[in-house]
C-alpha cells in the first residue's frame, strides 16, 4: 500500500509543480500579488485545504485503480462460469451418449439403484474416499465409502456406504 502511495505522491508533486510554475510564470507578480500570497500562505487552514486537496487525489486514484481490479476479478469469474458450464453440457452429451436419457437423469441427481455398475456409481457420486474389498472364491465384495467428516478425535467417518457384489450394486446405508 505505501509503494502505491508513493506513486501518488509523485503524482501530487508534478501536479503541484505545475501550479506553481503557472502561477509564477503565467500570471503578472506584481507587489500586491506577493503580499497577498504571503497573507495567503500564512493561514493554517490553508494547509488544511492543501492536504485535504492531496488525500481527495490520493483516495480518487485508489478508488480508480480498486474499480479496475474489480473488473479483471469480474471477467476472471464470468470465463471460469463459462469454462465450467461448457464441461457440464460436455459431460451431459457423454452421459446421454454412453447410457440413455433416462439413467443420465438418475446419475446428474445423484442417485443410487440396485444393480448399476460401477462406472456408473462413480459418475454419479464420483470417487469413494474409501474402499473396503473382500474377496471369496465365487465372489468379490466391496465396501464404498462417500461423504467423509472428521470426528473430535480426528478420524476420518463416512456419511454413506454402497455395497457391490462382482462390481454391481446391491445395497447402500447411511451411516449417520
Amino acid at each position: 500500500m505505501w509503494i502505491k502511495r508513493e506513486k501518488y505522491f509523485k503524482k501530487i508533486v508534478w501536479i503541484a509543480l505545475v501550479i506553481i510554475w503557472f502561477y509564477f510564470t503565467i500570471l503578472p507578480l506584481s507587489q500586491a500579488h506577493v503580499i497577498y500570497l504571503n497573507r495567503y500562505l500564512s493561514n493554517p487552514l490553508i494547509y488544511i485545504g492543501i492536504y485535504g486537496f492531496i488525500w481527495l487525489v490520493i483516495k480518487l486514484a485508489v478508488a480508480k485503480e480498486r474499480k479496475a481490479e474489480n473488473v479483471k476479478k469480474e471477467a476472471a469469474i464470468h470465463i471460469a462460469e463459462d469454462k465450467r458450464l461448457a464441461e457440464e453440457e460436455a459431460r451431459l452429451a457423454r452421459l446421454t451418449k454412453l447410457y440413455g436419457e433416462e439413467i443420465t437423469k438418475k446419475i446428474l441427481s445423484k442417485n443410487v439403484w440396485q444393480g448399476m455398475s460401477v462406472a456408473i456409481l462413480i459418475e454419479s457420486l464420483g470417487n469413494p474416499g474409501d474402499i473396503d474389498e473382500t474377496v471369496y472364491k465365487t465372489k468379490t465384495k466391496k465396501k464404498y465409502s462417500y461423504f467423509p467428516y472428521r470426528t473430535r478425535q480426528n478420524n476420518t467417518r463416512y456419511k454413506f456406504r454402497v455395497d457391490l457384489e462382482d462390481d454391481i450394486v446391491v445395497g447402500w446405508k447411511d451411516m449417520d
